[in-house]
């Protein structure tokens, strides 16, 4: 290290003697150049910290801002109701039941910044068990993942009819969320207009009553 220093600066006098050489620095100097690169020491350690610091502080600000946006999304009716929930590129979904969907979606926001809700459709609860393991059952070759409520490979509106023929089949009645709750409650987890994204017939909300007639 210090016959770097010193050698640029040349001030560094080596000595030979037979077999055997030394280096001489001036003490003054030797200090000079510790010093200097204690300095630089310092330097980049700093600039390290201060690094990891500014990613820190980035991390706290979008983790404030989603719970900011958590807080402030519109709120959907609850109850007993199987979901379908996607990412905004409708790649990967997930499937399940719930009795309250706005604490579900809270969750699957923690993990996906940009969970939609694609349908919501509420069933009696004594029938809940049932129709969310027969849809997925319906859709296990879709399965993406070891969590069995993870399927990809499929659009929403295939999703869709399979529920909708299960609950024809076990004669169980489902009503929909309205599309305009959907559509507000999406808008407002993009923060974008929803004509932005081709997300045309990805939510679906009909009426099912006259399965049962």
């Amino acid at each position: 290290m210090i016959a770097y220093f010193t050698k640029e600066k040349g001030e560094m006098v080596r000595q030979e003697s037979g077999p055997h050489s030394s280096t001489f620095v001036d003490i003054k100097l030797a200090i000079q150049v510790l010093n200097s690169y204690s300095y630089k020491v310092a330097l980049e350690v700093s600039t390290v910290h201060e690094a990891y610091l500014k990613n820190e502080l980035s991390q706290l600000s979008q983790k404030h801002e989603a719970l900011l946006k958590k807080r402030s999304l519109p709120k959907l009716n609850v109850g007993s109701a199987v979901y379908l929930l996607g990412t905004k590129s409708l790649d990967k979904f997930k499937v399940g039941k719930t009795t309250d969907i706005n604490n579900t979606l809270r969750q699957s926001l923690r993990f996906e910044g940009q969970t939609l809700v694609l349908f919501l459709v509420f069933i009696p609860s004594s029938n809940l068990n049932l129709v969310e393991e027969s849809l997925l059952c319906s859709l296990s070759r879709f399965k993406a993942t070891s969590n069995h409520e993870q399927v990809e490979g499929i659009s929403p509106k295939d999703i869709f009819l399979r529920l909708k023929l299960i609950l024809s089949g076990l004669e169980v009645e489902g009503r929909c969320t309205p599309l305009e709750s959907l559509e507000l409650l999406n808008s407002e987890i993009l923060n974008d207009s929803l004509s932005k994204y081709d997300l045309k017939g990805s939510m679906i909300s009909e009426s099912l009553t006259s399965n049962f007639k």
